[in-house]
């Protein structure tokens, strides 16, 4: 990492050579940003995470592109480097972004035959649509059910064990039966005159 650092890849490095030295300061930034994008491409394309992780901690862009429109990502697509392809993911690469041929890194991973990279991709992509989904109910509410639902004991709404009890509480209506277990015999209900 020692010589990584030198070699012109963050804002604060003074490496320097016989053209940068006639740089302006917004020139030299951006000389600097272009140096660490090449490096983060070719770290991806060779599948060194730890200089991934280095150029990135230092702002590095993970949405560089080459002159041929690829994005660190779609390298890691394309090469099988699923963990440099998840750090991407997870600081901010978008798989959405195609190249100069229209590809995105999904196309890349799949015309290359990398399975894994194109198994994380779907994940990221669903997950990603999924995080802004409505949360979905375990249970329905009594509310919520129509009436043969409610007597229905294949459905999951019923509850067996300890639970049943309170679910047929709610089914027969308490004055019907002495008692409080499932076994007391009915009431007897004195014909109205």
């Amino acid at each position: 990492m020692r010589k990584l650092k030198t070699m012109g890849v963050t804002q604060d490095s003074a490496f320097i050579t016989a053209n940068s030295a006639r740089l302006t300061v917004k020139q030299r930034k951006e000389w600097l940003a272009a140096r660490a994008g090449l490096g983060l491409y070719v770290a991806t394309h060779r599948g060194h995470l730890n200089v991934l992780r280095f150029l990135i901690q230092n702002g590095c862009n993970v949405q560089y592109k080459t002159c041929c429109g690829n994005t660190p990502l779609h390298v890691a697509a394309a090469m099988g480097n699923v963990d440099c392809m998840s750090e991407l993911l997870a600081n901010g690469a978008q798989p959405q972004d195609t190249n100069q041929n229209g590809h995105t890194a999904l196309d890349l991973a799949r015309l290359c035959g990398q399975k894994t990279t194109e198994r994380r991709l779907y994940l990221f992509n669903w997950e990603k649509r999924s995080a802004n989904a409505p949360p979905i109910k375990t249970h329905l509410d009594s509310s919520e059910l129509f009436a043969h639902q409610k007597f229905d004991s294949k459905l999951k709404t019923w509850r067996n064990g300890t639970y049943a009890k309170r679910y047929m509480a709610n089914l027969i209506s308490y004055p019907e039966f002495h008692g409080s277990h499932f076994s007391a015999p009915p009431k007897k209900i004195p014909d109205k005159k």
